[in-house]
């Protein structure tokens, strides 16, 4: 059974794990990782905005830029199914239950009514995390591989609030009191 995806972001100091943790992290979940680090260095020798921001900063604060949570990832390829992502963060927002097509990694296709608590924007992919009413569990979906979507305009039985708490948990999320 394939692993869900799930959007982590990391913070500390150099050499704190950040690097390793992702690298385990997007193994286990299939998903590309990003390093703000990797970034700007590929935006160095690309000479985008962030090198020029990096090149005009002093040095102590270009030292600390890798570490800041400033990106500016070069996007290669774009996505296969232009779907506006709008409408997923309005039903989050309103807690509305969501009817989707949805085309997996294999190319199987399946229809399912969701609920969505979370959108997530990694490098290249855009994540929805919802409860998912097929599956009666938590599931995460590539926004790229949804063909259709519909809102019901029925709000989901629990708190949005209180799903992402179960979803943190059972996905082993722990967030910094500062978040």
């Amino acid at each position: 059974m394939a692993k869900p995806g799930v959007n982590v972001v990391m913070l500390g100091p150099p050499g704190a794990g950040k690097g390793t943790q992702a690298t385990r992290l997007a193994r286990h979940y299939d998903v590309p990782k990003v390093s703000t680090g990797d970034i700007l260095r590929e935006s160095a020798a690309a000479g985008t905005a962030l090198a020029k921001i990096a090149t005009a900063s002093p040095r102590d604060l270009r030292d600390g830029l890798a570490d800041a949570g400033l990106w500016a990832p070069v996007f290669k390829k774009p996505s296969l199914i232009e779907l506006p992502l709008q409408p997923i963060r309005e039903a989050i927002r309103r807690e509305h239950k969501v009817r989707i097509a949805y085309v997996n990694e294999t190319g199987v296709a399946t229809e399912r009514i969701v609920w969505p608590i979370a959108l997530a924007f990694l490098d290249k992919v855009q994540m929805m995390a919802a409860w998912c009413e097929l599956r009666n569990g938590f599931r995460h979906f590539r926004a790229d591989r949804i063909s259709q979507f519909t809102s019901l305009r029925l709000r989901y039985p629990t708190r949005r609030v209180a799903l992402v708490k179960q979803w943190r948990t059972e996905q082993k999320i722990r967030m910094s009191p500062s978040v």
